[in-house]
Protein backbone atom coordinates (compact mmCIF):
# COMPACT_ATOMS: atom_id res chain seq x y z
CA UNK A 1 0.00 0.00 0.00
CA UNK A 2 2.72 2.57 0.68
CA UNK A 3 4.52 2.01 -2.19
CA UNK A 4 1.55 2.05 -4.35
CA UNK A 5 0.77 5.32 -2.54
CA UNK A 6 4.42 6.51 -3.31
CA UNK A 7 3.82 6.01 -7.16
CA UNK A 8 0.62 8.28 -7.16
CA UNK A 9 2.32 11.11 -5.73
CA UNK A 10 4.93 10.71 -8.35
CA UNK A 11 2.57 10.78 -10.67
CA UNK A 12 0.89 13.86 -8.76
CA UNK A 13 4.05 15.46 -9.13
CA UNK A 14 4.39 14.96 -12.98
CA UNK A 15 1.16 17.04 -13.51
CA UNK A 16 2.18 19.84 -11.67
CA UNK A 17 1.62 22.78 -14.23
CA UNK A 18 5.09 24.49 -13.69
CA UNK A 19 6.08 25.34 -17.21
CA UNK A 20 1.93 26.33 -17.45
CA UNK A 21 2.74 28.81 -14.73
CA UNK A 22 5.45 30.16 -15.54
CA UNK A 23 4.59 31.13 -18.91
CA UNK A 24 1.83 32.92 -17.11
CA UNK A 25 3.59 35.26 -15.46
CA UNK A 26 5.32 36.26 -18.57
CA UNK A 27 1.68 36.88 -19.54
CA UNK A 28 1.96 34.26 -22.10
CA UNK A 29 -0.61 31.19 -23.02
CA UNK A 30 1.52 28.22 -24.23
CA UNK A 31 -1.11 26.66 -25.56
CA UNK A 32 -2.26 29.65 -27.70
CA UNK A 33 1.41 30.82 -28.48
CA UNK A 34 4.41 29.50 -30.55
CA UNK A 35 3.81 25.44 -30.98
CA UNK A 36 0.71 25.04 -28.58
CA UNK A 37 2.76 22.63 -26.20
CA UNK A 38 3.12 23.26 -22.76
CA UNK A 39 7.11 22.16 -22.94
CA UNK A 40 9.78 23.82 -21.93
CA UNK A 41 10.86 24.12 -25.50
CA UNK A 42 8.06 26.56 -26.44
CA UNK A 43 8.52 27.77 -22.93
CA UNK A 44 12.29 29.03 -24.42
CA UNK A 45 10.63 30.14 -27.40
CA UNK A 46 7.83 31.90 -25.96
CA UNK A 47 9.08 33.54 -22.62
CA UNK A 48 12.85 33.57 -23.26
CA UNK A 49 16.20 31.32 -22.54
CA UNK A 50 16.17 32.18 -18.97
CA UNK A 51 12.39 30.61 -18.52
CA UNK A 52 13.14 28.00 -21.04
CA UNK A 53 15.74 26.65 -19.03
CA UNK A 54 14.12 26.82 -15.74
CA UNK A 55 11.47 24.91 -17.27
CA UNK A 56 13.21 22.60 -18.99
CA UNK A 57 15.17 21.91 -15.10
CA UNK A 58 11.78 21.36 -13.46
CA UNK A 59 10.56 19.16 -16.08
CA UNK A 60 13.52 17.11 -15.87
CA UNK A 61 12.90 16.61 -12.26
CA UNK A 62 9.75 15.18 -12.32
CA UNK A 63 11.60 11.90 -13.58
CA UNK A 64 14.34 12.31 -11.67
CA UNK A 65 13.40 13.37 -8.25
CA UNK A 66 10.83 10.35 -7.63
CA UNK A 67 13.51 7.72 -8.65
CA UNK A 68 15.99 9.44 -6.17
CA UNK A 69 13.61 9.64 -3.40
CA UNK A 70 12.43 6.64 -3.67
CA UNK A 71 16.37 5.41 -3.12
CA UNK A 72 16.83 7.58 -0.05
CA UNK A 73 13.40 6.18 1.58
CA UNK A 74 15.01 2.99 1.24
CA UNK A 75 12.57 1.50 -1.82
CA UNK A 76 13.39 -1.36 -4.25
CA UNK A 77 14.88 -0.48 -7.77
CA UNK A 78 11.66 -2.08 -8.93
CA UNK A 79 9.45 0.66 -7.14
CA UNK A 80 12.36 3.77 -7.96
CA UNK A 81 12.13 2.74 -11.42
CA UNK A 82 8.44 2.41 -12.02
CA UNK A 83 8.07 5.75 -10.23
CA UNK A 84 10.06 7.45 -12.21
CA UNK A 85 7.97 6.64 -15.35
CA UNK A 86 5.08 7.23 -12.81
CA UNK A 87 6.73 10.75 -12.97
CA UNK A 88 7.15 10.91 -16.56
CA UNK A 89 3.49 9.95 -17.10
CA UNK A 90 2.16 12.66 -14.90
CA UNK A 91 3.97 14.91 -17.44
CA UNK A 92 2.43 13.91 -20.42
CA UNK A 93 -0.93 13.45 -19.00
CA UNK A 94 -1.56 15.65 -15.99
CA UNK A 95 -4.60 15.41 -13.66
CA UNK A 96 -4.62 18.99 -13.16
CA UNK A 97 -4.88 20.06 -16.84
CA UNK A 98 -7.41 17.16 -17.69
CA UNK A 99 -5.00 14.38 -18.97
CA UNK A 100 -3.53 17.30 -21.15
CA UNK A 101 0.23 18.05 -21.28
CA UNK A 102 3.40 17.81 -22.23
CA UNK A 103 5.53 15.29 -24.31
CA UNK A 104 7.37 14.12 -21.84
CA UNK A 105 11.22 14.53 -23.54
CA UNK A 106 12.64 16.51 -20.30
CA UNK A 107 11.48 14.58 -17.58
CA UNK A 108 12.64 11.12 -19.69
CA UNK A 109 15.96 12.88 -19.57
CA UNK A 110 15.81 12.82 -16.11
CA UNK A 111 14.58 9.77 -15.99
CA UNK A 112 17.56 8.75 -17.96
CA UNK A 113 19.78 10.74 -15.46
CA UNK A 114 18.87 8.74 -12.59
CA UNK A 115 18.13 5.27 -13.58
CA UNK A 116 21.00 4.99 -16.57
CA UNK A 117 22.88 8.06 -17.25
CA UNK A 118 25.70 5.56 -18.91
CA UNK A 119 22.74 4.58 -21.44
CA UNK A 120 21.86 8.53 -21.53
CA UNK A 121 25.12 9.18 -22.72
CA UNK A 122 24.74 6.68 -26.18
CA UNK A 123 21.07 8.08 -26.63
CA UNK A 124 21.85 11.70 -26.41
CA UNK A 125 24.60 11.19 -29.35
CA UNK A 126 21.38 11.73 -32.18
CA UNK A 127 19.32 14.00 -30.03
CA UNK A 128 22.49 16.15 -29.95
CA UNK A 129 23.37 15.83 -33.83
CA UNK A 130 19.45 16.68 -34.37
CA UNK A 131 19.70 20.13 -32.77
CA UNK A 132 22.68 20.90 -34.33
CA UNK A 133 21.44 20.53 -37.51
CA UNK A 134 18.35 22.24 -36.79
CA UNK A 135 20.49 25.19 -34.68
CA UNK A 136 22.99 25.87 -36.94
CA UNK A 137 21.41 28.14 -39.62
CA UNK A 138 20.11 30.40 -36.76
CA UNK A 139 22.97 30.54 -34.83
CA UNK A 140 24.71 31.72 -37.60
CA UNK A 141 23.13 34.71 -38.46
CA UNK A 142 25.49 37.16 -37.29
CA UNK A 143 22.62 40.02 -38.55
CA UNK A 144 20.95 38.71 -35.13
CA UNK A 145 22.03 39.76 -31.85
CA UNK A 146 23.15 36.65 -30.12
CA UNK A 147 19.77 37.20 -27.20
CA UNK A 148 17.89 36.98 -30.43
CA UNK A 149 19.16 33.90 -31.77
CA UNK A 150 18.68 32.27 -28.80
CA UNK A 151 14.96 32.00 -28.97
CA UNK A 152 15.13 29.88 -31.84
CA UNK A 153 12.27 31.27 -33.26
CA UNK A 154 12.12 29.46 -36.65
CA UNK A 155 10.21 27.18 -38.87
CA UNK A 156 9.22 23.79 -36.97
CA UNK A 157 12.06 21.23 -36.90
CA UNK A 158 12.07 18.25 -38.57
CA UNK A 159 15.58 17.20 -37.06
CA UNK A 160 14.97 17.28 -33.62
CA UNK A 161 11.90 15.46 -33.21
CA UNK A 162 13.37 12.64 -35.21
CA UNK A 163 16.64 13.08 -33.35
CA UNK A 164 14.53 12.83 -30.15
CA UNK A 165 13.05 9.88 -30.88
CA UNK A 166 15.96 7.60 -32.52
CA UNK A 167 17.53 8.40 -28.96
CA UNK A 168 14.48 7.46 -26.75
CA UNK A 169 14.23 3.94 -29.13
CA UNK A 170 17.73 3.61 -27.76
CA UNK A 171 17.54 4.18 -24.20
CA UNK A 172 16.18 0.82 -23.42
CA UNK A 173 17.80 -1.01 -26.02
CA UNK A 174 21.21 0.80 -24.52
CA UNK A 175 20.22 -0.19 -20.84
CA UNK A 176 20.30 -4.06 -21.48
CA UNK A 177 23.27 -4.04 -23.38
CA UNK A 178 25.03 -2.18 -20.41
CA UNK A 179 23.69 -4.75 -18.19
CA UNK A 180 21.24 -2.39 -15.91
CA UNK A 181 18.96 -3.59 -13.82
CA UNK A 182 15.56 -5.21 -15.06
CA UNK A 183 13.35 -2.81 -13.66
CA UNK A 184 15.63 -0.07 -15.34
CA UNK A 185 15.36 -1.86 -18.39
CA UNK A 186 11.72 -1.80 -18.46
CA UNK A 187 11.09 1.52 -17.32
CA UNK A 188 13.23 2.70 -20.15
CA UNK A 189 11.05 0.43 -22.40
CA UNK A 190 7.83 1.87 -20.76
CA UNK A 191 8.70 5.20 -21.09
CA UNK A 192 9.86 4.74 -25.26
CA UNK A 193 6.18 3.56 -25.57
CA UNK A 194 4.20 6.49 -23.67
CA UNK A 195 6.38 9.16 -25.67
CA UNK A 196 5.35 7.44 -28.87
CA UNK A 197 1.67 6.77 -27.91
CA UNK A 198 1.90 11.06 -26.32
CA UNK A 199 2.67 11.66 -29.88
CA UNK A 200 0.70 9.70 -31.50
CA UNK A 201 -2.47 10.11 -29.75
CA UNK A 202 -2.30 13.98 -28.78
CA UNK A 203 -5.44 15.46 -30.62
CA UNK A 204 -5.78 12.85 -33.28
CA UNK A 205 -9.51 12.90 -33.62
CA UNK A 206 -8.95 16.84 -34.43
CA UNK A 207 -6.83 15.42 -37.47
CA UNK A 208 -8.96 12.31 -38.76
CA UNK A 209 -12.25 14.92 -38.80
CA UNK A 210 -10.42 16.62 -41.31
CA UNK A 211 -10.09 14.11 -43.36
CA UNK A 212 -5.86 13.41 -43.13
CA UNK A 213 -5.12 10.05 -43.69
CA UNK A 214 -4.53 8.22 -40.20
CA UNK A 215 -1.47 5.86 -41.81
CA UNK A 216 0.14 9.49 -42.99
CA UNK A 217 -0.55 11.15 -39.22
CA UNK A 218 0.72 8.68 -37.21
CA UNK A 219 3.57 8.56 -39.19
CA UNK A 220 4.13 12.51 -39.14
CA UNK A 221 3.33 12.41 -35.54
CA UNK A 222 5.52 9.69 -34.44
CA UNK A 223 8.57 11.10 -36.35
CA UNK A 224 7.87 15.23 -36.66
CA UNK A 225 5.32 15.52 -34.02
CA UNK A 226 3.38 17.21 -35.56
CA UNK A 227 0.44 16.15 -38.00
CA UNK A 228 1.64 17.27 -41.19
CA UNK A 229 5.18 17.60 -42.56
Amino acid sequence: MLKLAFLVLAYLYGSLPITEEMAKRKGVDLRKSGTGKVGSGNLWQTAGATYGIIGGLTDLGKGAVPPLVARALGFSNSVASAAAAAGVAGQMWPVFRRFDGGRGNSSTLGLALALSPRSLLLSAIPMLAGAAVWSFPIMAQRHLPWKQRFKFRSKHSDEIPIGMMAGWLGLPLFAWIMREPRPVVRACAVVFLLLVLRRATDKLDRDLASGASLKHTLLNRVLYDRSHH
